[in-house]
């Protein structure tokens, strides 16, 4: 479980977030919509424990983001649209950095990074240094890097722009396949992976909540029958353009 509670972050003059709350429950996938400059890549790096908020507390599984970091991080993994892979180095090589500095011992590494090797199809380029891999390879290898400590949270954050129709449908079934049992927030445009991923919305624009919940209870309070009327209908309410 994630709770992030009333947090608020400026930029100079700019209000990226206003008093943003919200509380994801195991077993969830909940989609973070908002158009360009909304704060949605602000909200998720504050809930990941990249940037702090000026105000506001996030708690994970019970540990304080800001006062236990270590501990609350180990519970989640990240994929950012624009993955900061250390481009260096092979994917094998990368993969078990990264088990080891979430603190998995050397043996736990290595079968980790065999299974993920395994599961998300990376043992033709395994050997090969990051910065040769193309984009679809990127994210996959992103997507292993977060999921290699088997945490409990994911957060993405449009991870599958630039990626082909292929590579699309392979990154939702892992996805899907993640989700069983396990709290999942993405951040993307592309509706129909809002509906074939999610079972609920958090619904933003100017930094602010529009609206959240499952899909049944924003349709029953916005009149609409799908997850992009309503959100189209509430973003231009707030903007003040009407229906």
């Amino acid at each position: 479980m994630i709770q992030v509670k009333n947090i608020s972050k400026s930029y100079g003059n700019i209000a990226a977030c206003t008093d943003i709350s919200f509380r994801l429950r195991q077993g969830t996938v909940t989609a973070l919509l908002g158009p360009n400059g909304a704060g949605k890549s602000t909200i998720l790096k504050i809930a990941a424990g990249v940037i702090f908020p000026d105000s506001g507390t996030v708690t994970v599984n019970g540990y304080d983001m800001f006062t236990d970091p270590i501990q609350a991080r180990s519970e989640i993994g990240i994929v950012f649209e624009n993955n900061p892979l250390y481009t260096d180095q092979t994917v094998q090589e990368y993969l078990l950095f990264i088990a080891k500095m979430y603190g998995l011992s050397h043996k736990d590494s290595i079968e980790s990074v065999s299974a993920c090797i395994k599961k998300y199809n990376l043992a033709e380029v395994l050997q090969r240094p990051i910065k040769e891999l193309s984009h679809g390879f990127r994210q996959r290898t992103g997507l292993a890097a977060a999921l290699v400590h088997n945490p409990s949270i994911l957060i993405l954050d449009e991870p599958t722009n630039g990626l082909d129709p292929l590579q699309i449908d392979e990154f939702r079934k892992i996805i899907r396949e993640y989700a069983s049992g396990k709290t999942v927030i993405i951040s993307t445009h592309i509706m129909q992976e809002v509906e074939l991923l999610c079972d609920s919305a958090i619904m933003i624009n100017r930094g602010g909540v529009l609206m959240q919940g499952p899909f049944d209870e924003i349709y029953a309070k916005t009149g609409k029958k799908s997850i992009e009327d309503a959100f189209i209908h509430l973003v231009r309410k707030s903007n003040g353009a009407g229906q």
